[in-house]
């Protein structure tokens, strides 16, 4: 299954800082460039996955009522359409900031999205900001995106995480993941190696509960798509 992640650090600070911007998503946004897909996409050591680097260049042009900018906003999802054929999925990574270019052309070019959640105050209270977006979005120039669900991340086993957990899924019922991401140092290990968890730590408790998040996500894909059929 080819993947293809945009907005990507997974080549490494060094790697990244050494391309050109328009050999980067950046270059997908600047008018002065219009590179073809092949200057953007990089190879990694993993055969099926596929990036499309971030770049510090992009900051230049995250301004924050993107929708104002014109074609710029679309600058995302007429790459992703250029390439669909090659990938089976794409997934865009975004910062926690709703407010600049980077979400807005993100969900301007995708069908679903997932956001992951802390059990603390600001955590619960960020859902608000990406239902706010994703209403916008839906309202304007990407009527079919829909929220998949909230994941929550980072779980420690205390009380207080549980009391924001039951919160959360009291609030939001069904669109709370029932996996739930611990906050395990295999994660962050896996991140600052730069190497995927199952490839690491196969058998590890970590790595099945990413298995049974992703079989999750695969699973109210589907049941959306069929129902949408139906419709």
């Amino acid at each position: 299954m080819p993947i293809l992640r945009a907005f990507s650090q997974l080549p490494g600070q060094d790697p990244v800082k050494s391309r050109h911007p328009s050999e980067t998503i950046a270059g997908l946004f600047d008018p002065r460039y219009d590179p073809e897909p092949e200057e953007v996409i990089c190879s990694t050591e993993f055969e099926t996955l596929f990036v499309v680097p971030a770049h510090d260049a992009l900051e230049d042009f995250n301004v924050t009522k993107p929708e104002q900018i014109g074609d710029r906003q679309f600058a995302l999802r007429e790459f992703l359409r250029e390439v669909d054929q090659r990938f089976d999925v794409a997934l865009i990574d975004t910062g926690p900031n709703t407010c600049g270019l980077s979400a807005w052309a993100s969900l301007v070019g995708s069908h679903f999205v997932i956001s992951p959640v802390l059990c603390d105050a600001f955590g619960t209270q960020s859902i608000i900001s990406v239902q706010r977006l994703v209403e916008k979005i839906q309202t304007s120039v990407n009527p079919a995106i829909e929220i998949l669900g909230y994941y929550i991340n980072m779980r420690q086993k205390n009380a207080l995480m549980e009391g924001y957990e039951n919160t959360l899924r009291k609030i939001h019922g069904s669109m709370v993941f029932n996996t739930v991401l611990p906050h395990a140092a295999a994660y962050r290990q896996s991140v600052a190696e730069r190497i995927p968890l199952a490839m690491k730590k196969s058998r590890s408790k970590a790595v099945a509960t990413l298995f049974d998040l992703a079989t999750e996500i695969d699973q109210r894909v589907c049941a959306l798509l069929e129902t949408k059929e139906a419709a």
